[in-house]
């Protein structure tokens, strides 16, 4: 029988519905900044995590760099570390670590059959469950000013579910940055696991304290700082084979916007009529939107987004990739 569990706190349901939805930024595997800070020592009670051998998660846009042992390795299930940071309000940063309890092999599958997709979404939506959760707020901000943020973001400061200063833990400070582990859990998903998948969910939860502790914490840095203000340069071809180049191309609008997609995500494609009238939309404002596919790199594969983008009606400029695009438009998906 599954162990019983805390009840869920409000803003893990929030955090987990957001962290379902494509678009929010995942967290890659680079090095850390330099003037990160572990969380501190005298309050550590987690075990310790060696750095060196364990997988490195780096989340900038929350400022923290996590380091994950072994037990995140050769599971049935899958975990994945996204974060996001909220600079549109009032700076809260968060970086979540979700566990699903399905095969990565079934979902992928499932995802390529129209008639199958709908329902793999909701049973992956279903068999998700947050294994940790690290918010922060800055300008030397605390606890009761990152409940407040909160609520005000979701628009629950008088509701039941609102976030409470009990709902958080102080884990690090940092160059004005504080950080909390959300506490609580999301026990309705839980009970979706299968007993396998459970025993795996289980496992990596009570090493979350010790990710968290054994973390680095620094200033969070924008998702897109490193490219804002950079000239995108570079040279591809379009689905028809017509040569393409960045200068040519940006130099046709006042602004144009690159949707990044891929023949296998699902919420892409759904996404291609609504491109389709905003470009419509843009067209009589010297605006753009330009689509790049980015697994178009052979012809079965180009016909298939050929075809996705006919049946949706898309009419705008669809690219092929080149060596380093991801890095070029930030993409990590």
């Amino acid at each position: 029988e599954p162990r019983l569990r805390r009840q869920p706190c409000s803003l893990i349901a929030v955090l987990l519905a957001a962290s379902l939805v494509p678009g929010i930024a995942a967290c890659g595997s680079n090095a850390a900044d330099t003037s990160a800070t572990s969380a501190p020592a005298a309050e550590s009670t987690a075990t310790t995590i060696d750095s060196a051998t364990a997988e490195k998660n780096e989340c900038k846009e929350a400022g923290v760099t996590f380091y994950l042992p072994s037990e995140y390795q050769d599971l049935k299930g899958f975990y994945a570390i996204q974060s996001e940071d909220s600079t549109f309000g009032p700076s809260i940063y968060y970086a979540t670590c979700n566990y699903s309890g399905v095969t990565q092999e079934w979902l992928s599958e499932a995802m390529q059959n129209e008639e199958t997709a709908q329902e793999a979404i909701k049973k992956y939506q279903q068999s998700t469950v947050p294994v940790f959760t690290m918010v922060a707020i800055n300008n030397d901000r605390g606890a009761q000013e990152l409940v407040d943020a909160i609520n005000n973001l979701f628009g629950a400061t008088d509701s039941e579910d609102a976030a409470k200063v009990s709902d958080l833990k102080e884990i690090a400070k940092n160059e004005g940055v504080t950080y909390f582990k959300l506490l609580g859990d999301h026990s309705d998903n839980y009970k979706n696991l299968d007993a396998e998948f459970a025993a795996e969910y289980d496992k990596l939860e009570e090493l979350a304290d010790a990710v968290l502790e054994n973390a680095d914490y620094y200033k969070p840095v924008g998702v897109y700082d490193e490219v804002v203000g950079q000239k995108i340069s570079f040279e591809t071809t379009d689905l028809d084979g017509n040569k393409v180049t960045s200068d040519e191309l940006f130099a046709k609008y006042d602004v144009t916007m690159v949707n990044a997609w891929g023949t296998w995500c699902h919420w892409c494609v759904e996404e291609l009529p609504e491109l389709q009238k905003i470009s419509e939309r843009l067209a009589g404002k010297n605006c753009a939107i330009v689509g790049f596919c980015g697994d178009a790199v052979d012809d079965e594969t180009v016909a298939l987004a050929k075809k996705q983008l006919e049946e949706a009606g898309c009419t705008y400029l669809c690219l092929r990739p080149f060596d380093g695009w991801e890095k070029v438009f930030t993409v990590n998906g």
